[in-house]
């Protein structure tokens, strides 16, 4: 029983780490310019993912518009960024892709 309920505090503790990392960054008034080209993409995930179907003219016209209107931004993440999803099996490889802000890969 025991190794079951040290795995689940130690996901919750991991989960609760990168959540309150996140916060940090927001709190720390940083501007999205400021940030590694990991962090802006997994900031900018909610608004890319209408544009993963192919890119044409008009979806590349937005990705511009979102670099050049938002890099002066103070960071601030959606609610569903900061969820931190181990899906329920928390490993390494899950461990991996939450360290390089890609919780959703």
């Amino acid at each position: 029983m025991a190794i079951p309920l040290f795995y689940a505090n130690w996901e919750g503790y991991v989960k609760e780490v990168c959540q309150l990392y996140l916060e940090y960054i927001e709190r720390s008034g940083t501007k999205s310019r400021e940030l590694k080209a990991e962090m802006l993409g997994y900031l900018w995930s909610p608004s890319l993912k209408p544009l993963a179907g192919g890119i044409n003219f008009e979806k590349k016209k937005c990705i511009a518009k979102l670099a050049l209107n938002g890099l002066d931004d103070i960071v601030e993440f959606s609610e569903s960024e900061r969820n931190i999803d181990t899906i329920s099996n928390l490993n390494f490889y899950i461990l991996e892709n939450i360290s390089a802000a890609d919780p959703h890969r």
